[in-house]
């Protein structure tokens, strides 16, 4: 009942006390008692009370005015009288009304951050009832809005998906690593213009609706570098360039272990991104990321390397990647993460999550090195995925010293689980801590992977296991990692 607009008088606030005004004293009643007689001997009589004439209304259209002054009702509490009258409670309507509102935005903030859970599972809106659509971010459809939509699209139906993701046979192309010597460092706005035109958008359409992420052109007859995990249940990719034009793309390969996948477009003279080596990058470098975060195309953020072979669990494999604080949201997967030279070191894939809030974790992102980047995308240019790739057939991460010494473990790499494919299983249980391999000391799935990739499919790894307070030796055979999907 707060109004901080009006002034309310005494008749219409019943509850609160009457008060004189400023400067006048208030006289109470001259009590009467049973012993006040008055001296003619009769008996007492009460006197009716003095009727009050109010004084004549300082505006005719006011009418009456009290002797007493109006009050400013600006108080939080307002009292409400019960049945019988007076005080008999107050009532915080205003503190109802933004608890209410505080729990309605909650509420919203909730469902809204829902929708955005994953460790980078891009942009989804619900597919068409009559096929496929491709959508191309920022062009609006007639009567659309949003950043979905699109003047220019392409319906792909149910039946035309295999013809519409076929790869044209291997030209020979492969992906090089330049060195930066000689290079001079570049300032931002440099490394954008050199390197805007060899990002792309890419669209993908699922069953599930559409993704909307980010690519890295790497020749310029078309080859293009993505993540694995944005091509996932493709039926019908797209790509849009720097400068608005549109392309159709078949899929050429996939390798999920890496998160990395190629792409092709029927294009010539396109400008492909420089690759530099990204052993060359140390903690505290520079770095810029280019890409189409929540589909807001070609946008760059900046920040540095936080860390160099971070071992991080991704979809069940083990990954060694750049960590890095520049920003990176979804959309920004496939994209490019520049060295100050204005050469690609990495492939944008991922950023973390609270586990208990579900919300983003800030400065945490990661890339794909260019040092796997390279032997890969080669490997899927040639093959499509990835052959005679040695695996021991477990998911595991490294134990730091300070988590070893809170779990009174040996630092090594902790087991999680083994794949039944494989020849772990049985031999390899979670809880496991592998201390060593082939007799040398390994801390970090970096150092682990090192040692079982210099050996082949089908030969035999020697693993030093800490398992319930003893150390054993397990023998592995190496399997192939597609066997493993």
């Amino acid at each position: 009942m707060q109004d901080k607009d009006r002034e309310w008088g005494w008749e219409n606030c019943p509850d609160i006390e009457r008060h004189p005004p400023q400067g006048e004293a208030q006289t109470p009643p001259e009590a009467a008692t049973p012993d006040t007689v008055p001296e003619t001997g009769d008996p007492p009589v009460s006197e009716p009370p003095q009727s009050q004439t109010p004084p004549a209304p300082d505006h005719p259209e006011r009418g009456v005015t009290r002797e007493v002054p109006f009050r400013r009702l600006q108080a939080s509490p307002v009292y409400v009288p019960e049945s019988g009258g007076g005080r008999q409670g107050v009532k915080w309507f205003p503190l109802k009304l933004t608890l209410a509102i505080i729990a309605c935005v909650i509420l919203i903030v909730g469902l809204i951050s829902a929708w955005y859970i994953g460790a980078l599972y891009d942009v989804y809106v619900t597919p068409s009832t009559d096929g496929l659509t491709i959508r191309m971010a920022d062009k609006y459809a007639s009567g659309g809005s949003g950043i979905y939509g699109g003047d220019a699209y392409a319906d792909v139906l149910p039946g035309e998906q295999d013809d519409a993701l076929a790869a044209p046979a291997w030209d020979g192309t492969t992906l090089e690593i330049s060195s930066s010597e000689g290079f001079s460092t570049s300032s931002l706005p440099e490394i954008y213009q050199k390197c805007i035109s060899s990002i792309v958008l890419v669209t993908v359409v699922t069953y599930e609706g559409e993704v909307l992420a980010t690519g890295v052109i790497m020749s310029e007859n078309g080859y293009i570098v993505t993540n694995a995990h944005v091509v996932e249940g493709a039926t019908a990719i797209a790509v849009e360039l720097a400068d608005g034009a549109y392309y159709e793309a078949a899929l050429v390969g996939q390798d999920t272990p890496t998160d990395l996948a190629v792409l092709k477009i029927d294009a010539a003279g396109l400008t492909p991104a420089e690759f530099g080596d990204s052993d060359d990058l140390q903690v505290g470098d520079e770095v810029a990321a280019i890409g189409n975060p929540l589909g807001q195309t070609f946008s760059m953020s900046n920040g540095i390397v936080s860390a160099v072979n971070r071992d991080i669990s991704l979809n069940g494999y083990d990954v060694s990647l750049i960590q890095t604080n520049v920003a990176i949201n979804e959309g920004n997967s496939g994209g490019a993460l520049i060295n100050i030279f204005g050469q690609v070191v990495g492939i944008t894939n991922m950023k973390l999550y609270s586990l208990y809030s579900y919300a983003s974790v800030e400065g945490m992102a990661f890339a794909i090195p260019t040092s796997v980047v390279q032997p890969i995308v080669n490997e899927l240019l040639e093959n499509g995925i990835v052959i005679g790739r040695p695996s021991i057939g477990i998911t595991c991460a490294g134990l730091d010293a300070v988590t070893a010494k809170a779990y009174d473990l040996p630092q090594g790499i902790y087991v999680e689980e083994a794949y039944p494919q494989s020849d772990a299983y049985g031999k390899l249980f979670a809880g496991d801590v592998i201390v060593e391999a082939n007799g040398t000391p390994v801390t970090t799935n970096a150092e682990l992977s090192e040692i079982k990739d210099a050996l082949s499919v089908g030969d035999v790894i020697s693993l030093t296991v800490y398992r319930d307070g003893e150390t054993i030796t397990v023998d592995i055979t190496l399997v192939d990692a597609n066997e493993l999907d």
